[in-house]
């Protein structure tokens, strides 16, 4: 499969296009693969191993990566189609084995070294839900639990990115103070902003960009407090809305199930289990973003300042 906004299927020439079944096999499989956005999460192993190629463990991990990959498509086809297809499926894994072309860069292509392990997977893959169950399992499923919430939680990010912004902001004004203000350098960061008069009047100038310096910090602590809040009032109202889910699953259990699952198992659930899932959104609309925020500003900060000295950085990683 390749193409991210608009993915493209290829198959073989030798395919043979009158086994529909087979046809049909190949089809649900890359669909998967396109519904989870595999070609995007494999590019991203691919540019990390660019990044630590002398690395053997990222090599490890990129190796082990493509294979859960294509074990966890293969289950969720298994499922879709009942375990009757194990064997038809498997067997179709072997005829593309015996008519592929090569392995090809950025696909997801069979590999003969592999096929006996995902025939195995496919031949241990249990029962263990319905289809319905199936399509409603996974985090997909807890999206519409943010409803009424959704504002707090597109605020959040964008509070984040302003509070980032300020906080790398602030280095190149205390580099602009002790260049221009204090050793009087010719040359200096944000030189072109200001005027020759201020830069000659020394005091001034290191009063502006002081004042200019705090403001930026408040700047920061004003949009840090607000990202906390739309985040902390977004995730406890996707976990409000999530434990009353829950608990209306719970009411329409038969004594069956009640008996199944025990009173302390369900307090559980509707409790540390949904406090678990509230934190977790939480570090996703605030961690999540503020990580790769702050690597890529500090990285375009570095090369402003000093783009030599910003070479460290492709070393440590």
């Amino acid at each position: 499969t390749y193409g991210i906004f608009r993915p493209v299927i290829l198959v073989p020439k030798k395919m043979d296009w009158k086994n529909e079944k087979q046809l049909q096999y190949v089809l649900s499989h890359e669909y998967v693969h396109i519904y989870r956005y595999d070609t995007v999460t494999k590019l991203i192993a691919t540019l990390a191993l660019c990044i630590h190629w002398f690395n053997p463990f990222v090599w490890v991990m990129y190796i082990l990566f493509n294979r859960d990959i294509e074990l966890a498509c293969d289950e969720s086809v298994i499922r879709q189609f009942g375990e009757k297809s194990k064997s038809a499926y498997s067997l179709m894994l072997i005829n593309m084995e015996a008519t592929k072309s090569g392995l090809l860069p950025f696909c997801n292509s069979f590999s003969k070294n592999a096929i006996e392990e995902r025939i195995t997977a496919i031949m241990k893959t249990k029962k263990t839900s319905t289809e319905k169950s199936a399509k409603n399992s996974g985090f997909r499923s807890l999206l519409p639990c943010a409803k009424g919430y959704r504002l707090p939680s597109f605020l959040t990010p964008i509070f984040i990115v302003l509070e980032v912004t300020m906080e790398v902001f602030i280095p190149l004004l205390m580099a602009a103070i002790v260049d221009g203000g204090l050793y009087g350098s010719p040359d200096f960061t944000l030189r072109k902003y200001f005027s020759a008069e201020l830069i000659a009047d020394k005091t001034r100038f290191v009063i502006i960009l002081g004042g200019i310096m705090v403001l930026a910090a408040m700047l920061s602590l004003a949009f840090g407090m607000l990202a906390a809040r739309t985040a902390a009032v977004a995730s406890m109202g996707f976990a409000k809305n999530l434990r009353r889910k829950v608990f209306e699953k719970i009411l329409s259990f038969s004594f069956k199930n009640t008996d199944r699952f025990s009173t302390p198992s369900l307090v559980m659930r509707t409790t540390a289990d949904i406090n678990n899932v509230q934190n977790l959104y939480q570090q996703m609309i605030r961690i999540f973003v503020r990580a790769p925020v702050m690597m890529v500003l500090a990285a375009v900060m570095a090369l402003r300042v000093n783009a030599e000295l910003s070479v460290i950085f492709l070393v440590a990683l």
